[in-house]
């Protein structure tokens, strides 16, 4: 269901989207695990979709994304940013909130190897 934000094939999909459209939200997690032990979250790399407003990208760079990496580095929490994972497609959960909602849409990956606990508190 990661990818059916655009197709919309599954009730648990549309649900998502009421609830959305219910209570629209300033800011937007679709919290993920990837491999390794690295955690990503925004900058993105490009592209960015280009119906993406300058706000939104600027409060998931300049705002939400420079105090995560602000934190993770007081913290020495591994992590990496602009690499990997864009803000182009406009069905994924971080691009929908963005684009429909104007949310501060948001994909952030922890790696499965690292141990539940830190996982967990990374998340």
């Amino acid at each position: 269901m990661n990818r059916d934000w655009f197709a919309r094939t599954q009730p648990e999909t549309d649900g998502k989207l009421e609830l959305l459209r219910r209570y629209p939200p300033q800011l937007f997690i679709d919290a993920h695990e990837m491999g390794g032990t690295e955690f990503f979250f925004p900058p993105n790399t490009d592209p960015v979709y280009h119906e993406i407003a300058e706000p939104a990208v600027g409060w998931i760079n300049d705002v939400y994304g420079a105090s995560m990496i602000e934190e993770f580095t007081a913290r020495r929490i591994p992590f990496f940013n602009r690499d990997v994972y864009d803000l182009f497609y406009p069905g994924y959960g971080d691009t929908v909130p963005t684009t429909g909602f104007n949310a501060a849409g948001m994909t952030v990956e922890k790696g499965g190897s690292a141990p539940i606990a830190a996982r967990a508190f990374e998340q």
